[in-house]
């Protein structure tokens, strides 16, 4: 019997050890993005600069965000989180693992509080915490962003080749997009094309599909499920001292920032072209599809390659998404490797895509008492504090529900007043809105002790006669909540305080010497 406790006991041991480290951030971070750093998060920093990934202090989506050792608060071995959203400049959304130890945690607010990323909070505690920036790895930043992470959207041999590496766990970065190979005793590594000055790319102009003219800028008004298509046009020069043949044209795409020389992975699609010497030459791309997700997530732009990119929250609330679409132009043959492409100026087409706005609506809850405000099409489910982006043409009716032992007090904000449990309001900016619930008062209970008694007939009977009570009152304790205190109470509160017990075998004219012409009749009444 001894020996099967022991058994069970080890086996328990085991398990438990596996749990915990399959929450380890570091495991969990690197399961997320696909950085490939190993060790303690703390020694993450430094070791992304060797291994060749970029690092910074402003926040893109699935980076790293890495802490540092520190004693106040207390991270005795760091740690690392993973951006998943953007909400605005100084705040962003993490998912990260082992805080609390042994869980994974997701949609964590962080919030910088130094202004320029050095110094956060995290979550609603409050507590600063140094952080030493962001680890970003641009090669893969195209594959981790897809819903879900699926790798096999991205395609081309160096992505192969990062792929076969991040499979085994076999590789050593070689700068950026590179990878050795160090399995079966063989190595290898991507070669990357230079680059020289003697093609030029001197156009880059975007126009709707096969419509109007072609054009630096547009602009699109796009709803939800909806989709445009444009095409694009490149002109490019051979001013190098030879004829140039197979030259390699790529139409790319990234979304929100310009990017003046994009990585190969947002390629749409590609063609060849002769380019004579001192000649220019015009190329067109094919259609290029950009659709809306029907929940307004994300952004699909579709050529002979797909890209999602996801709709951050800091779109929504300005209620636009901007799209730079660029040309990237290269030699293929090997005579011809060290003639690739340069841009004579930064062009490129510009598409703005004017989107639903959204504002947001901040409700918070306070008060002796418990309870819940909900929006009564779905949209809203707030405990605590809730915060949601609610399209900006929207109205929506809140609704107030008091828990056991607790009533609703009431609404304060421009947008909802009054103790009313329903409330409309119009989204047509940000809002705050604050809900009241207090812990239930029995009625006539006007000093809200506990009990209704004498005390209570004296304040009472000094706000009849005009006199402010040195007591707090509570209007909550109005008896036939018409949201006064007056006569009707009083009656109610002499006939509960009063042992009427003592008083049944009284005479009629006994009572009269002991009570009011009203609270008699209250008595005396069924």
């Amino acid at each position: 019997m001894a020996w099967k406790i022991l058994l069970s006991l080890t086996f328990i041991f085991f398990q438990l050890s596996n749990v915990a480290q399959a929450m380890e951030c570091v495991q969990y971070a690197r399961e997320q993005t696909g950085i490939l750093i190993h060790g303690d998060a703390h020694t993450w920093w430094d070791q992304a600069s060797d291994l060749g990934y970029s690092r910074g202090n402003n926040p893109e989506l699935r980076a790293v965000l890495c802490f540092p050792k520190q004693t106040k608060p207390d991270l005795p071995n760091g740690h690392v989180a993973v951006v998943a959203d953007i909400n605005s400049p100084s705040e962003i959304v993490i998912d990260h693992a082992n805080w609390p130890e042994g869980t994974i945690r997701t949609g964590i607010i962080v919030t910088d509080v130094s202004g320029n990323w050095t110094r956060v909070t995290v979550g609603n505690g409050g507590i600063e915490f140094t952080i030493s920036g962001f680890i970003y790895d641009e090669f893969v930043q195209r594959c981790i962003i897809q819903t879900p992470y699926d790798w096999s959207v991205c395609d081309g041999n160096d992505v192969d080749t990062y792929l076969e590496c991040r499979d085994t766990n076999l590789c050593d970065r070689n700068g950026l997009g590179g990878c050795q190979l160090i399995e079966s005793g063989g190595t290898g590594t991507s070669d990357p094309p230079t680059e020289s000055i003697d093609i030029h790319i001197t156009h880059v102009k975007i126009r709707f599909y096969k419509s109007g003219t072609f054009q630096n800028k547009k602009e699109v008004d796009l709803g939800a499920g909806e989709s445009c298509s444009i095409e694009m046009e490149v002109k490019i020069r051979n001013k190098s001292s030879h004829d140039l043949e197979d030259v390699d044209v790529d139409y790319l795409v990234v979304k929100d920032k310009k990017d003046f020389d994009p990585p190969k992975r947002y390629r749409l699609e590609d063609e060849d072209a002769d380019v004579e010497e001192g000649e220019k030459e015009e190329k067109h791309s094919g259609k290029i599809k950009v659709s809306i997700s029907k929940d307004l997530k994300t952004i699909t732009v579709s050529g002979e390659h797909s890209f999602t990119f996801p709709i951050a929250n800091q779109n929504l609330r300005e209620g636009e998404i901007t799209l730079y679409f660029y040309t990237d132009v290269e030699t293929k043959k090997k005579e011809d490797r060290d003639v690739s492409s340069e841009s004579a100026s930064d062009e490129y087409g510009k598409l703005e895509i004017n989107i639903p706005k959204f504002n947001t609506i901040s409700i918070l809850k306070t008060g002796t008492g418990t309870g819940s405000v909900s929006d009564t099409s779905g949209l809203i489910d707030c405990g605590g504090k809730c915060i949601d982006l609610i399209n900006e043409n929207q109205t929506i009716t809140l609704k107030a529900i008091a828990d056991q032992g607790s009533f609703f007090a009431g609404w304060l904000g421009t947008a909802c007043g009054g103790n009313n449990e329903e409330c409309s309001v119009a989204m047509n900016k940000s809002q705050n809105i604050t809900a009241i619930f207090n812990d239930k008062i029995d009625p006539g209970d006007i000093n809200n002790d506990g009990k209704i008694d004498f005390q209570d007939s004296v304040i009472m009977k000094k706000i009849l006669s005009g006199k402010n009570p040195d007591e707090k009152i509570y209007l909550e304790a109005d008896v036939n909540k018409d949201g006064k205190l007056g006569v009707e109470e009083l009656m109610f509160i002499d006939k509960t305080s009063l042992s009427i017990q003592n008083i049944q075998g009284n005479s009629d004219n006994e009572k009269k010497k002991k009570f009011s012409p009203a609270v008699f009749l209250l008595l005396n009444s069924n």
